[in-house]
């Protein structure tokens, strides 16, 4: 019994808008020209982009920081620290990339908006960094 509640609880995490917006943010940092990941964390269109929902210079100059520092090998984590809701189907996750053991220098973070889709769950609609 407890072994199944514990396996519940994994999927309902997994699932959690907190896990989506994580995801998204990872894949973008790590594996950005992996579209077809992205597009399951990412509310867009069958033929849209899903970097799509990236919004803003400042944005896209941070993630090109974060995705040169993955390049050249450094570890990097990635936590959510906030997560205040929009409505009744909407979230927006603040998403911090750091440094394993870098003390906070050189940390991004990023606002992450996502919606309950139904039959999809929760999808990013826009992320822009913070």
């Amino acid at each position: 019994m407890i072994c199944l509640l514990l396996l519940s609880g994994c999927g309902f995490v997994r699932d959690a808008p907190e896990s989506h917006a994580t995801q998204f943010i990872r894949t973008l940092v790590v594996d950005p020209g992996n579209a077809s990941r992205l597009r399951e964390f990412a509310d867009v269109a069958a033929g849209q982009d899903p970097a799509s929902v990236v919004h803003g210079l400042s944005t896209e100059v941070a993630l090109n920081y974060l995705q040169t520092r993955e390049h050249q090998g450094e570890k990097q984590k990635f936590t959510v620290n906030s997560v205040r809701l929009k409505g009744s189907s909407g979230r927006i996750v603040t998403v911090r990339v750091a440094r394993i053991g870098g003390r906070g220098k050189g940390a991004v973070e990023f606002r992450v908006m996502l919606r309950n889709v139904p039959e999809r769950g929760w999808l990013v609609t826009a992320v822009s960094a913070e």
